[in-house]
């Protein structure tokens, strides 16, 4: 018989065998197995045998007990494979949003005004009354950087650029236009110049290479996103221009505003024609948007027509909301053709399902609504309460398309449309200064399930990563303990679960994890350690936690930074107070950033960029860090604790594991087969994460 466990796992079953025999008053059988193992008193004493004589039963009760849930919610599982998806009624083209949100992100400190996905990855911008915007990865729910450079309000970001070279383009109240770029870290590559009042809306042409942009001097824009030159002034507008909206195929683009009216431009030419001017709302009008050609065969009904237009015109039918609580839809001839009535304030943002049969819209009634198109324009869902304030903004996430290169372009034979995958995803902004994240649930609802699938289908992040930042529940990291999970793996940032529960202050998960021995000292690539994460994203609880664990403090990241630059640039007062309570270990004072400031620099002159403080406010905090500074100075040593000790975990072998998973996903083995088909779990390897369940 073939060796199935690998020699370390071998023998931690046999001594589990000699231990539940010796337990369970069998001395003369655990006596044989010992002799025929050549286990003697060296190998396996008292001690031995005493770690060892409850370990059989615990994991053969935590497997029975997993195949028993395995097996009840086995119909729920098969939703983890494509092939069962629409049999649990996950169309795409039929989802909308439900109650509770995803993720509730919070760190702006003024009103969020508008918001954007990145066209390819996780990332969504948002920006705020306060001249910030902030970078969040929507996926993990983790701020990812915060953006300064204007110096008034943000009203409006978009994602685009030239092909292959994805940028970000943000407009303001300081009357600029400023492009940045994610490669460079969002470096301010330009700033174009030339509106004289409020730029109020921007929007990057499908091609990347032209944006628009809609002012409060009652213009319209077009620069050329290479140059920075302004190519084209569009006048026509009597007012205030709120919104702007260019066509897929660029020929036309979309302004509405203060005046009340709905301007369609023809924009192909060498001049802008002001095609269409459509009236109808009876006060200001805040949004506006081309249906895409999806929509059309439900339009089309509602329009009274006898068949759809071409899929091939993307600009047929528009859809505008205003300040008189409705929303009218438009066909290209100018006709308001229907205005649905459903709202009790302001109508903010707009945008259409990806599918095309619905029509999702939000207001200053703090409601999202979802209009269906193929129902007479029904309200068939409303999501009440949705913020605690006026929601002003609403995204979708961009569709993504394959095969792009084999469609045919300008009239060409062959090829047909590129194949789209719709991201089910939206975002809203609002007053409240909260960002809040919509998605569709992929796997099964069951907590220890989720885990577990969660540990075979993520590659690069470990179960316990994923589990740390989204959960701060026990019970999960119990069942992944259970399976072997390694304490101390590492994400392909080289972050532990502890940087990862530390990023949302799950206290819980923090205190579990250091419990069972993770190393509390680990830098990630950034140089960063749990403490100094915790520090800069104001995790107060599980600041308080690791600090009492006897962690170091008297590292510096890759920028420089000591925990103490970390508290000037970024500790509110709370996290101050808990640091002047701590231990802290020896820190120089004097030591430099990257930059060449020390903290109490750094204090005074970089903290307003992170931290929106009133002078009553800043006086607190200025006292409270001149505090924590005396107090470290006077800290007299790093007191010497012992590396913790991680028990020994089996690693998963990574061929096995991916032949194991690509079957999964597949769909050509059940999870309860390949559950059982997995040696005790290790260490995922870094490798791009399955797009879906």
């Amino acid at each position: 018989m073939s060796r199935i466990l690998p020699s370390r796992q071998a023998e931690e079953l046999h001594k589990s065998i000699i231990a539940y025999l010796s337990a369970n008053s069998l001395p003369n059988t655990a006596a044989a197995l010992r002799t025929e193992l050549n286990l003697g008193e060296d190998v396996f004493d008292a001690a031995t045998a005493k770690k060892y004589e409850t370990l059989l039963e615990r994991k053969w009760t935590s497997i029975m007990d997993l195949e028993s849930r395995l097996s009840t919610l086995q119909s729920e599982l098969d939703s983890a494979t494509p092939s069962s998806l629409s049999r649990r009624n996950q169309d795409p083209t039929s989802w909308l949003p439900s109650k509770p949100a995803r993720y509730t992100l919070e760190s702006h400190q003024y009103e969020i005004s508008c918001i954007a996905f990145h066209p390819v990855y996780s990332t969504i911008a948002s920006g705020d009354q306060g001249s910030t915007i902030k970078i969040w990865d929507w996926e993990l729910g983790e701020l990812e950087r915060t953006i300064k450079g204007h110096t008034n309000a943000i009203t409006g970001i978009d994602y685009g650029g030239p092909k292959g070279h994805t940028l970000l383009a943000s407009c303001s109240l300081d009357l600029t236009i400023k492009l940045w770029d994610p490669v460079d870290g969002y470096k301010n590559t330009r700033t174009l110049s030339g509106h004289d009042h409020t730029v109020s809306a921007v929007r990057f042409m499908p091609s990347g290479d032209m944006l628009v942009s809609a002012s409060r001097d009652t213009t319209l824009r077009i620069w050329d996103v290479t140059t920075g030159y302004c190519v084209k002034t569009i006048r026509g507008h009597s007012d205030w221009v709120r919104d702007i909206c260019p066509s897929p195929d660029e020929s036309f683009v979309l302004s509405t505003g203060d005046d009340q009216t709905v301007r369609l431009w023809n924009i192909s030419g060498s001049r802008s024609e002001n095609k269409l001017v459509m009236f109808g709302h009876e006060n200001f009008i805040e949004c506006c948007i081309f249906a895409p050609p999806s929509s059309y065969q439900y339009l089309a009904s509602l329009a009274g027509l006898q068949k759809p237009p071409p899929t091939s015109s993307t600009s047929e039918f528009m859809a505008t909301g205003s300040r008189d609580k409705t929303i009218k839809l438009w066909d290209m001839r100018g006709t308001c053709f229907k205005t649905l009535i459903g709202h009790d304030n302001w109508v903010r943002a707009l945008v259409f399902h990806p599918g095309g049969k619905y029509l999702l819209s939000v207001a200053d009634d703090k409601a999202l609504r979802c209009w269906d198109l193929s129902q007479d324009g029904k309200c068939v869902k409303e999501l009440p309460n949705l913020h605690g304030h006026f929601i002003s903004c609403l995204r979708w996430a961009p569709v993504i398309v394959k095969d792009r290169d084999r469609a045919p372009s300008n009239g060409e034979a062959g090829g047909g449309p590129p194949e789209v995958q719709i991201r089910c995803v939206i975002a809203t902004g609002s007053v409240d200064m909260s960002l809040k994240i919509f998605a569709r649930n992929a796997v099964a609802s069951d907590g220890h399930l989720r885990a577990v699938i969660f540990y075979a289908l993520c590659r690069s992040n470990t179960a316990l990563n994923i589990v740390s930042l989204l959960h701060d529940n026990e019970e999960f990291l119990d069942i992944l303990f259970n399976f072997g999970a390694n304490i101390n793996a590492v994400n392909h940032r080289s972050e532990t679960s502890l940087h990862r529960a530390s990023l949302c202050d799950n206290v819980h998960t923090a205190r579990w994890l250091i419990k069972h021995g993770v190393d509390i000292n680990h830098a990630d690539n950034m140089g960063c350690t749990a403490v100094q994460r915790c520090t800069r994203s104001s995790s107060h609880n599980s600041l308080t936690v690791i600090l009492e664990s006897g962690c170091h403090t008297d590292s510096q990241a890759n920028d420089g930074m000591t925990i103490l630059h970390a508290a000037a640039s970024f500790g509110d007062l709370e996290t101050l107070r808990i640091l002047c309570k701590a231990s802290l270990d020896f820190v120089d004072v004097e030591l430099q950033d990257a930059k060449g400031m020390r903290a109490i620099e750094v204090f005074n002159n970089l903290r307003h960029e992170s931290m929106e403080e009133d002078d009553a406010a800043r006086f607190i905090s200025m006292n409270m860090f001149e505090t924590l500074v005396a107090r470290v100075k006077n800290s007299a040593h790093r007191p010497e604790i012992c590396s913790p000790q991680v028990s020994e975990k089996s690693e998963l072998e990574t061929d096995e594991f991916f032949d194991a998973a690509e079957k999964l996903e597949s769909g050509t083995v059940s999870l309860v087969n390949f559950i059982s088909s997995l040696p005790i779990f290790g260490e995922c390897q870094e490798g791009p994460i399955v797009d879906e369940l």
